[in-house]
């Protein structure tokens, strides 16, 4: 039986969707105020979007906030320019897939469709 990470129900969406908090602080760590570095999370974010699951993409809601959580109350030498950036970046790709690619839209319109009835 052949097992591995993304082995049956598993997808890559899961994977990212619970590492992004140590990508994004590693990125906070070493990025040392160049901004190019942080333009690593459109591709992150664009991974768990396109999965098509929206356990990931709760996921991703859940630890990135948890992470900007983190950011509040233990580090305390954030620039909230910084907070900014990277709150912009990261919503911006789900704007840009939902407006471009018809599949993610059908989606996220099925999924807004449980709570408006």
């Amino acid at each position: 039986m052949v097992m591995g990470l993304l082995f049956n129900k598993q997808s890559i969406g899961h994977i990212l969707a619970a590492l992004l908090p140590l990508l994004l602080e590693c990125l906070r760590r070493h990025a040392c105020g160049r901004f190019w570095p942080w333009l690593l999370v459109i591709p992150i974010v664009a991974v768990i979007l396109l999965s098509g699951r929206r356990v990931a993409w709760l996921m991703m809601l859940l630890s990135g906030g948890g992470y900007l959580l983190y950011l509040g109350l233990m580090v305390h030498s954030l620039r909230w320019r910084s907070l900014a950036t990277l709150m912009i970046l990261i919503c911006t790709v789900p704007v840009l897939l939902y407006v471009n690619y018809s599949p993610f839209q059908t989606r996220v319109d099925n999924s807004l469709g449980m709570f408006f009835g």
